[in-house]
């Protein structure tokens, strides 16, 4: 599955160590392994839908943002807020169930 250009990778609970998500930026800060190409994001294939479809947009939007210089803690708040505008996008086009 590609999302904005970035391959979109479910992986077991057990390989993502907690994570419900994880994009190369991320995961090369925190010494995960596997690690992530540099675009692609892995997220846990064992959670609901809904789950990883604001997982891909928050990993994707995070790591965009890192690219462009923001810190990993900055990045992150904006990306979880970005997870609520996309889902207000998406409810109302009633994608999301």
């Amino acid at each position: 599955m590609m999302f904005k250009g970035y391959k979109v990778i479910f992986k077991p609970t057990k390989t993502m160590h907690d994570y419900e998500g994880l994009n190369y930026s991320a995961g090369k800060l925190f010494g995960f392994h596997p690690l992530p190409k540099p675009r692609e994001v892995f997220v846990d294939k064992n959670m609901p839908r809904r789950i990883k479809i604001q997982t891909i947009k928050h990993e994707v939007a995070e790591v965009e943002l890192m690219k462009k210089g923001m810190g990993y803690w900055e990045a992150h708040k904006h990306a979880l807020k970005a997870e609520h505008v996309y889902d207000k996008i998406f409810k109302q086009k009633k994608i999301l169930r």
